[in-house]
């Protein structure tokens, strides 16, 4: 009887030790680096990129509950993320002390940033449909022209993947917030797709503190022979925020009130045409509404204040890869870009810059990363200029990754046509 159960129990704890194994090798799977492409330009793994990089993946945003890419920027060490008061309100993002005009703000690859004042406001961008959230702190001129000096914040959606399927969410909180959300997503054939509705309504903490955003999103691909990749992608946000406080005199305004839309839509193509040469084509145009309302309040004399600023961009952006062996990669990059801006009876202008640049990537021994670039941006506001940058990574498998890098950025090259009469958010 004795025998019989000690070799119960001894089965047990081999059964036991056998999860923990298992569990063990399942958490040293879940923790490979992750591949990246904002640092390079170029998908690698996390450990050759000679640059601080941060990676917020699909599986994070949903474990720690994410509803804003603003929230989920928090989480970074290096980031200072500003809102100007309640849900809504006006959200930008520091990298290591660089301003907000210092920081490249893409989605998918395709510039956000506010052509007038040069700056990126995070309140209305949702993680709805997002993949991951790649961050690169210090300098990226040579990749991404001057208003990257800062840093670079790269927002990558979500690709459809197995049998098609679909959602349905409503969530409800504190001040009248309602949340709701849908979407499809798979594949089938050749063909991928996801797609996603959401809608965020908040209540306010007072009178005309209101705030409501919706945004649809989709992305839209097909396999192609040998490895290529057409890929159609579009974000559409109508958000709407009351303003309670004024600028100057901070009193009660009752009708004080902001209506924001942005929409981009984008085209890629990547094909691999040999296994040492391939190329990706970008072409996108992004656009972006803010009208600001302050009629007069009651008793008060005077037409009121209205304001209407309108921003576009169009852009064509090709890569160029070649892959020379497992030792080398050298990729150029050519930029058509052609950007308006506008404040409506006070400001027009449009600006169009060319840029060309080249980078080289060097791996030696599996733990040797060497990456230079240079690159000439002509802009027909501010004329020529070029920029350098070098990084080197040095792998420590046995205790991780020790990186040192160097680099070039310029300023004032003003990638769009700006001025100082933007109006302030509250």
């Amino acid at each position: 009887m004795v025998g019989r159960y000690g070799r119960w129990v001894v089965g047990v704890v081999m059964l036991g030790a056998l999860a923990v194994e298992r569990d063990a090798f399942a958490q040293e799977v879940q923790r490979l680096e992750p591949v990246v492409v904002t640092a390079t330009r170029i998908e690698e793994p996390l450990e050759r990129i000679g640059a601080s990089v941060s990676v917020i993946t699909e599986e994070e945003i949903e474990a720690r509950q994410y509803r804003s890419v603003a929230e989920a920027l928090r989480s970074i060490p290096g980031l200072d993320v500003q809102r100007s008061g309640s849900p809504g309100r006006l959200t930008t993002v520091r990298i290591r002390g660089a301003g907000a005009q210092q920081i490249q703000v893409l989605i998918d690859g395709v510039r956000v940033k506010s052509t007038t004042s040069g700056d990126f406001d995070f309140a209305d961008l949702t993680t709805d449909d997002i993949e991951r959230i790649e961050v690169v702190r210090g300098p990226q001129s040579t990749l991404y022209g001057a208003d990257a000096i800062g840093g670079v914040i790269n927002i990558i959606t979500k690709k459809g993947r197995g049998r098609p399927s679909g959602f349905a969410q409503v969530e409800a909180g504190n001040f009248d917030t309602f949340r709701e959300r849908a979407g499809v997503s798979g594949a089938v054939g050749p063909w991928d797709f996801s797609l996603g509705v959401s809608r965020l309504d908040f209540g306010g903490q007072f009178r005309n503190d209101e705030h409501s955003n919706t945004t649809v999103n989709g992305r839209v691909g097909l396999a192609l022979p040998n490895r290529g990749q057409l890929s159609l992608i579009g974000r559409f946000t109508d958000a709407h925020r009351g303003i309670p406080f004024r600028t100057v005199f901070p009193d009660f305004d009752r009708n004080r009130e902001q209506d924001d839309t942005l929409f981009l839509l984008s085209g890629q193509w990547r094909q691999p045409w040999t296994a040492w040469y391939e190329h990706q084509l970008t072409l996108s145009t992004f656009g972006s509404e803010l009208l600001f309302r302050d009629p007069p309040d009651p008793g008060e004399a005077g037409p009121g204040i209205e304001s209407e600023i309108d921003i576009r961009r169009r852009e064509v952006d090709w890569l160029h890869h070649v892959h020379l062996g497992k030792l080398d990669t050298v990729t150029l990059g050519r930029e058509l870009r052609e950007e308006e801006g506008t404040i409506r009876e006070a400001f027009s202008k449009s600006i169009t810059t060319r840029a060309a640049w080249l980078q080289n990537e060097l791996r030696l021994f599996d733990r040797f990363f060497l990456t230079a670039g240079v690159r000439h941006d002509d802009n027909s506001a501010f004329g020529g200029e070029t920029t350098f940058r070098a990084a080197v990574s040095y792998l420590l498998k046995e205790t991780g990754t020790r990186l040192s890098s160097s680099g070039s950025g310029r300023t004032g090259s003003g990638s769009g046509p700006r001025t100082s009469a933007t109006p302030s958010r509250i």
